[in-house]
């Protein structure tokens, strides 16, 4: 397994509140398109969306 997979998964692991997940969510979208500045909000709103349903 990958350090990142690693990584994302003992965070993961403690993550408690919605909000926390939701940050979480954004941060692994945030990564995921390239790490773009000044799309923090863009990524918040979609995490937001198909998070923790």
């Amino acid at each position: 397994m990958s350090h990142k997979k690693e990584h994302r998964k003992a965070l993961e692991a403690h993550v408690e509140t919605r909000e926390e997940q939701v940050q979480l969510a954004a941060y692994y979208r945030w990564q995921e398109n390239g790490e773009q500045h000044g799309r923090d909000l863009d990524d918040w709103y979609e995490a937001e969306k198909s998070c923790c349903d």
